[in-house]
């Protein structure tokens, strides 16, 4: 039997619809929905064509594979009609109601859902031809239509896909039992796919969403010499994109450094992250980038003259090195940056640097020499590419001579030599003029902040004990067990984050390190300060429960703190056996900035003062100002609290912010007496 005559018989199609599939020589899928069901205007002799294909098939499911027949002349899928489609009247009524309502996305989407729904022509048709009208009219907002169109077929595709699957396996079994579910993509012509990655590669930002649809990388033997013609003259830009999209990175090579620096350059991380984000391999390539540009001293405004840019405030090492770390993170790898991203960690580090000599020099209140060297010196370690830094931020920006030859004491008077010639003058031309008087000079520095007063000066050195043995730990408990005080001052100290405390492969230290350093507990009489970093893990678990039962979940005492909610979550890592109460620890809490705020908008809180402007009561020290007259000395705020054994400075210091809180609460029911008002704020907020 004629093999035309064949096809004819089984799939009941006309000879006229045969004769141009004959003159195609790429097979044709079968539509998924409707079958072999040709546009006419007699639906029902349409209904009685595609009953009949069906049972032929099943008269002649013996006759051995109809592979053959397929592969010679294919299945028509209503491409037929793709030229009268344009002309239909139900198309030119969907273009010009999208055109009038262009401005109302809901009503676009909306309208378009409905007729994919109701569509009785192939609706892969009808999106592709939609796109291709879209992009060829001018008269509408282009862009914003196709991506109102994709959005919609796209959620109608999700919705429909398990109902066109099973129709699929229900009328066309028999004809594509040599076909996987992969490749057949739904019975969707091969060449409506390369007609679709035409359109994506013309409208790039269609491509992730037609690629879910029409699964181009499935193509592309048909696809290659399409993809290969447009990577040949694509911007880098799209160049990475496609092959990130079609996972095509094994075959093509990327010039990541060409593609991604401009963008960086011109601040456009929102696109770097679209070609970064669903690609490992190019996000690492990122990162690699990134670490180049971070290494050393690299200059930005060279680079970005380099590709006749002009530099963005964000094309910094900077914000280059914090990408990068974020990304890493988001991989859970951003351990491996010490090891791996060096560049990164010097940027990081020198932007650590620069924070801490810029504070030095306009918060010279929160940092004291000796705390601020401390944590200079802890930072740079060993590098010698950021002590030169040091030396520049001090010397050349700042121009401070004394502290310039007090770490060149320390890391060597080659440094100077390394500085630029105005820097190097001005240092050596005022170093002998110090040398004389600089011991004198630097002990000034370090006792500067002693001769400023304070408050509280009552509080004796002998009241504060810092508390680093188990002997010590027991010993307070005894304290409290013996006084039983009534009321307690609660804060915690550590070290300044600076954004790298996660950068460890080690998942026990990383839960360490988000410990605060110190614990201070101060009652009327004395102030502990506890070692809440490295003594809690020499306790014995007797003692531990004791130290809850007595202190920090006692029923008998209240406890004041200062926005002690961040407190109060660092403290949870030093005592995880706690962790069923401390979900709720801080709300048993007072915290006395709340009670400040609350009590001011009701009752005149400071006399002698002007009640109709509110005072500034912002932070503990101003508060205690407010309050007594004086500040509190701040000036060890920013300073090394993992240090051990810690200066008598920074127990001092570590000792008034708990110790304040006692007297600001004194302070306080002395006022509600003098008011002769009921304000009960240690109910509302205690265990009693």
């Amino acid at each position: 039997m004629n093999s035309l005559r064949l096809t004819r018989l089984i799939t009941g199609i006309p000879k006229v619809y045969l004769n141009l599939i004959k003159t195609r020589s790429t097979m044709i899928l079968i539509n998924s929905k409707y079958s072999t069901q040709i546009i006419n205007k007699n639906t029902h002799k349409e209904e009685k064509r595609k009953n009949l294909f069906l049972k032929r098939v099943k008269k002649f499911e013996n006759l051995g594979s109809m592979q053959p027949i397929i592969e010679k002349f294919g299945i028509l899928w209503l491409n037929s009609f793709e030229k009268r489609l344009e002309n239909n009247q139900k198309f030119t009524i969907i273009t010009n109601k999208i055109r009038i309502s262009e401005d109302n996305a809901a009503e676009i989407e909306e309208y378009l859902w409905e007729e994919f729904m109701n569509s009785k022509v192939n609706i892969y048709h009808m999106h592709i031809s939609l796109i291709e009208y879209f992009s060829s009219n001018a008269t509408i907002n282009q862009d914003a239509c196709l991506i109102f169109l994709n959005r919609t077929f796209e959620a109608w595709w999700k919705q429909q896909l398990n109902r066109i699957k099973r129709n699929v396996s229900k009328y066309s079994c028999h004809l594509m039992r040599n076909c996987t579910d992969n490749s057949c993509l739904c019975f969707i012509d091969p060449l409506l796919v390369e007609k679709a990655f035409n359109l994506a590669l013309a409208k790039m930002f269609l491509l992730i969403s037609l690629n879910k649809i029409y699964k181009f990388e499935d193509h592309f033997s048909n696809l290659r010499p399409h993809i290969e013609t447009y990577l040949d003259g694509a911007t880098h830009y799209n160049r990475i994109k496609l092959v990130n999209e079609l996972k095509l990175n094994d075959m093509y090579r990327i010039d990541y450094e060409n593609a991604l620096i401009p963008l960086m350059i011109e601040d456009k991380y929102n696109l770097v992250e679209e070609m970064i984000v669903s690609n490992e391999k190019t996000l690492y390539a990122f990162v690699d980038v990134c670490n180049r540009l971070c290494s050393g001293n690299t200059n930005f405004k060279k680079i970005a003259d380099h590709y006749n840019m002009k530099k963005t405030q964000n094309f910094s090492g900077n914000k280059v090195a914090k990408y990068a770390i974020n990304w890493l993170r988001k991989l859970k790898k951003a351990h491996l940056a010490h090891t791996m991203y060096p560049g990164i960690i010097f940027q990081l580090k020198l932007n650590q640097l620069r924070f801490l000599t810029n504070a030095r020099y306009t918060q010279s209140e929160l940092t004291s020499f000796n705390g601020w060297t401390e944590l200079i010196i802890d930072l740079i370690g060993d590098n010698k590419d950021l002590i030169h830094q040091l030396f520049m931020e001090i010397i050349n920006y700042h121009k401070d001579v004394l502290v310039g030859m007090f770490f060149a004491e320390k890391y060597g008077y080659e440094y100077i030599h390394k500085l630029p010639s105005s820097a190097k003058e001005l240092f050596l031309s005022n170093m002998e003029l110090i040398r004389p008087q600089y011991e004198i000079k630097i002990t000034q520095l370090r006792e500067s902040d002693k001769y400023k007063f304070y408050w509280p000066v009552e509080l004796k050195n002998e009241s504060l004990e810092f508390i680093d043995s188990i002997d010590q730990f027991k010993n307070m408990l005894d304290y409290f067990e013996k006084n039983q005080p009534e009321v307690i001052g609660l804060d915690c100290e550590w070290k300044p984050a600076f954004g790298t405390e996660d950068l460890i492969d080690d998942e026990e230290l990383k839960i360490k390190i988000q410990r605060p350093d110190t614990l201070q507990i101060a009652t009327r009489g004395k102030v502990f300060v506890v070692d809440s970093r490295f003594l809690v893990d020499q306790l014995e678990e007797v003692d531990i429960d004791r130290f809850g039962n007595l202190v920090l979940f006692s029923e008998k005492i209240i406890k004041l703190g200062y926005d002690f909610d961040q407190d109060s979550k660092k403290l949870f890592h030093s005592f995880p056996k706690f962790k069923h109460v401390f979900s709720e620890f801080s709300d048993h809490v007072i915290n006395v900035n709340q009670v400040i705020s609350d009590f001011e908008k009701k009752y005149p809180l400071f006399t002698g003062m002007d009640q109709s402007k509110p005072v500034k009561t912002k932070g503990l020290s101003k508060l205690t100002e407010c309050v007594f007259g004086k500040p509190l000395d701040k000036s060890e705020c920013m300073s090394n609290w993992q240090n051990r054994p810690l200066r008598n400075d920074q127990i001092r210091y570590a000792s008034l912010d708990a110790y304040v809180l006692i007297e600001i609460h004194d302070f306080l029911q002395k006022r509600i007496k003098e008011l002769n008002i009921e304000y009960d704020y240690v109910s509302r907020s205690s265990y009693l």
